[in-house]
């Protein structure tokens, strides 16, 4: 009893040190190194906005959401990328779509959402149709549900090569819902997307190799795509991965890294995750001993350390190119 206290004294430990970089927005305009904008730029673009230019009160109301701007810079923000909206600005549309879906910034309302979604989506913009087609399969807050016509928005979006969408459309193929079930062509769309390093199609080729759906079973090649996922950071190939590498008829096992994964994998965003991911590690640091409990926590934190190390770069990289 003593031993199982202390394994899951260190699973806790390591999970609490855990920190994870928060998702940013990539935002197409000059910052100095401290992230903070250029007072030139704003100024110039402070003076384009007021004279209606669409592409400046965008630019402004992106930064001012960024918090980089201030206070005053944030509250101006929705009322700037409105102002876009209305000169058909269609990323200002995007945007606002998001932020009333997700009830950022904004009450959350979802028929607003998909009416800006809408007008981007009409105009061409993938993501936007991508987004609208999510809101129409799932349906409800005034929004009404039409899975076929989520599938003709998915269509155009992966048309225009966007892995999310192929996700998508792959998985309505694989379930008949919307359209004439057919999952061999659903598999193939989201192998197409998992061939162009999008981790939510890593994950769920995974599943289809695992299962034999619209494909040969090969739990060994969905083990593959599991950690292709799991090292872009996807909580929940991080578990499956962590599954497979403890069954011997799938290939060399290896526990440590199962209890790595599992402990990344209990820092999800779903709730249910981390608590079935967490309940693994602590049984399996049961079997384990000390050293090996502490060599897979010891992983866990170079990955998360690795992972916040490269967003790192990646943002100066950004930055810099802009």
């Amino acid at each position: 009893m003593g031993i199982m206290n202390y394994r899951s004294k260190i699973i806790l430990f390591v999970v609490t040190l855990l920190v994870w970089p928060l998702a940013v927005t990539p935002i197409a305009f000059a910052a100095d190194k401290g992230g903070h904008f250029s007072p030139r730029i704003v100024a110039a673009l402070s003076a384009a906005a007021e004279k209606g230019n669409a592409s400046a009160q965008f630019r402004l109301g992106v930064m001012g959401l960024s918090g980089k701007l201030g206070d005053q810079g944030r509250q101006n923000a929705i009322a700037l990328l409105q102002k876009a909206a209305a000169q058909k600005n269609i990323g200002a549309n995007f945007v606002l779509g998001t932020l009333y879906q997700r009830g950022a910034f904004v009450s959350r309302d979802l028929a607003m959402a998909a009416a800006h979604y809408r007008i981007a989506a009409k105009r061409g913009y993938p993501k936007a149709q991508n987004a609208l087609g999510k809101l129409l399969l799932k349906g409800g807050e005034g929004v009404p549900r039409d899975a076929t016509g989520a599938v003709r928005l998915f269509k155009k979006a992966a048309k225009s090569g966007l892995p999310a969408a192929k996700v998508n459309l792959g998985i309505l193929y694989i379930r008949g819902n919307g359209v004439k079930a057919n999952q061999r062509r659903g598999a193939k769309l989201i192998r197409q997307a998992a061939a162009s390093g999008f981790s939510g199609a890593q994950f769920n080729l995974g599943v289809l190799l695992e299962s034999g759906i619209g494909t040969a079973k090969n739990p060994t090649a969905a083990r593959n795509w599991y950690a292709k996922a799991a090292q872009r950071g996807n909580a929940q190939a991080q578990f499956n991965l962590a599954i497979l590498l403890l069954r011997p008829d799938v290939g060399k096992t290896d526990p440590v890294a199962s209890l790595k994964w599992l402990i990344l994998a209990s820092k999800g965003n779903s709730p249910r995750l981390r608590k079935k991911a967490n309940a693994a590690a602590l049984a399996l640091s049961g079997r384990l001993s000390k050293n090996q409990v502490v060599k897979a926590g010891k992983a866990a934190m170079e990955w998360a350390r690795h992972q916040q190390s490269n967003a790192k770069t990646a943002n100066n990289v950004s930055r810099r190119k802009r």
